[in-house]
């Protein structure tokens, strides 16, 4: 118990908090707009515009976050991440209040590459601020967090507050919270001052990593997921999604304990 105590002490909670807000707020218009598919339309039709091709979008924003971040070391994370922040904001808008499929689809895949972009600044933001044993729970310990508060939405009017356009009201002074706390709070640091230097990553690591991505969702996808049938159905996907906070915070923990340990635990789920 005394080494939990003195683990949750020395953890950068602004950090872990940040994480949440933006895994959280970034998560929940997704889920917004994939009702809004749903509604605009067919079933399938709104599994591929998400599942598939919101999520290409994604990768391709956080990939486009390391490339730039490789080549331009010397320069401020914190002005484009605003930037980023501001757009999602715009572009959420017509995401969600569209009457049209196309338009839907259009402001959507631009969303959810911002969606990435925001999700590859602070990835990075943990890698830069955060030494090795306490990467894992910042980063598990935020993504807890943020599936509890979107479940939580869910329970407002069965979900009907979540997916309707009134989360706008909730999400755009989110996103200017967003924006503004790593200035504060140093998260996203500017040229020249301390950071924890990187771990040195291979091609080899990469390549696990996006392995070990790829099965985990093909296994999880194998035996369950939330196509849009079933949300129409009544499944609340965001309250079936509780069960990761738990395992969130677990692979945290034990990864920053020990990486074997968490690579063992990966492989004993697969």
């Amino acid at each position: 118990m005394e080494g939990w105590r003195r683990r949750l002490r020395s953890l950068n909670m602004t950090g872990l908090l940040w994480v949440a807000l933006c895994f959280g707020l970034t998560s929940a218009v997704y889920l917004s707009w994939l009702d809004r598919l749903i509604i605009l339309a067919s079933s399938s039709s709104a599994d591929w515009l998400s599942m598939v091709a919101g999520y290409l979008c994604q990768a391709v924003g956080m990939g486009g976050v390391a490339l730039w971040l490789r080549h331009h070391p010397e320069s401020a994370p914190r002005e484009p991440f605003r930037i980023a922040s501001l757009l999602f904001a715009v572009v959420c808008v017509p995401a969600l209040l569209t009457d049209t499929a196309l338009g839907a689809a259009a402001f959507g895949f631009v969303m959810n590459l911002l969606c990435g972009v925001i999700a590859g600044f602070y990835l990075f933001a943990i890698a830069a601020r955060e030494d090795s044993g306490h990467r894992g729970m910042v980063f598990g310990g935020g993504y807890a967090l943020a599936t509890v508060a979107v479940g939580l939405l869910a329970l407002i009017r069965s979900g009907g507050f979540l997916h309707s356009h009134y989360i706008l009201l909730l999400c755009l002074p989110l996103c200017a919270l967003m924006a503004l706390v790593p200035h504060r709070a140093g998260l996203l640091e500017a040229p020249g001052e301390a950071r924890v230097p990187p771990d040195e990553v291979t091609g080899r690591d990469l390549a696990l990593a996006c392995a070990v991505v790829l099965l985990t969702s093909i296994v999880k996808n194998l035996g369950f997921s939330f196509p849009s049938s079933d949300i129409e159905a009544g499944l609340i996907p965001e309250l079936s999604r509780l069960p990761y906070a738990i395992g969130l915070v677990a692979a945290g923990w034990i990864t920053d304990r020990d990486r074997k340990h968490g690579m063992a635990c990966t492989l004993a789920a697969l």
